[in-house]
């Protein structure tokens, strides 16, 4: 399986708060109401440390980490599921509207430096992340440009 891109838009109803991509990576993507969430959301159902994303196998997946209100896609409550396609994640009044977008390799930066081509297969196989807010990177070094 290539890797693949996550888009993640942030909302409260209609309202887009924040937006964030992230290109595949070992690290767990956390989603709460602490500061210290890479995915802060503020709303009174949302626990600190809520639920996460992250990759199991090569594939994303949505895990609810023992929250109070639980995740919900829809009307279901889960505990962990693939994301295999755009799906909206509700968290109290708020979501994130997630969509895999497989992630063409040799269009890839290095933090300020172009990449050579011979070099971008290499770097795409050691699975950096980068974690953008918005323009803000948030983590890592590598910078996917759309």
């Amino acid at each position: 399986m290539g890797k693949v891109e996550l888009r993640i838009i942030h909302k409260n109803g209609d309202q887009e708060l924040n937006h964030y991509r992230v290109v595949s990576s070992d690290e767990v993507i956390t989603i709460g109401s602490s500061p210290n969430t890479l995915v802060r959301i503020m709303d009174s159902k949302v626990d600190a440390i809520h639920a996460s994303i992250e990759q199991r196998h090569g594939q994303w997946h949505i895990v609810d980490l023992s929250s109070q209100h639980g995740t919900w896609i829809g009307k279901n409550s889960v505990d962990e599921t693939p994301i295999t396609s755009k799906v909206t994640i509700n968290f109290g009044d708020e979501s994130l509207e997630i969509e895999p977008i497989a992630v063409n390799p040799y269009n890839l930066y290095l933090k300020n430096k172009d990449i050579k081509f011979e070099d971008a297969k290499n770097i795409v196989e050691s699975q950096q992340v980068v974690i953008l807010r918005g323009t803000e990177v948030l983590s890592s070094n590598l910078l996917k440009v759309l």
